[in-house]
Formats: C-alpha cells, structure tokens, sequence
C-alpha cells in the first residue's frame, strides 16, 4: 500500500510539471494572439483613430496643449 501511494505521489509530481510547462506555453500563444490583434488594429485607419484619441488624452492628462 505504501509503495503505491509513494508511485502516485510521483506520477502527480511529474504530471505537475508538464503542465506548467504546458502553461507558459498557452501563455506565450495568448501573448502573441494578442500581439497581433493590437499590429493588426495600429496598421488600419481605426487604429489610427484610436491612436490620435489616446495620444490627444495622454497630452490632456501631462498639460501639453
């Protein structure tokens, strides 16, 4: 009994560390999805809305004008 509790208490350590591995790497995709997304909107004509807009708030918020 006490050898199969040490065998599974193994096999969940392992376990455990193939998925962090697995979600650094999930992670990673997110990132880059959303890395697109935000290149994809900067490069067309709304993202240079949204750009101008942020841009006009952030000199609002410093003072510049």
């Amino acid at each position: 009994m006490r050898e199969r509790v040490l065998e599974l208490f193994v096999k969940a350590r392992f376990f455990a560390r193939d998925t962090s591995a697995q979600t650094a790497a999930e992670y990673l995709g997110v990132l880059l999805v959303v890395a697109a997304i935000v290149t994809a909107i900067a490069w067309t004509d709304p993202g240079q809305a949204i750009s101008d807009k942020l841009s006009e708030i952030v000199r609002d918020i410093a003072g510049d004008r």
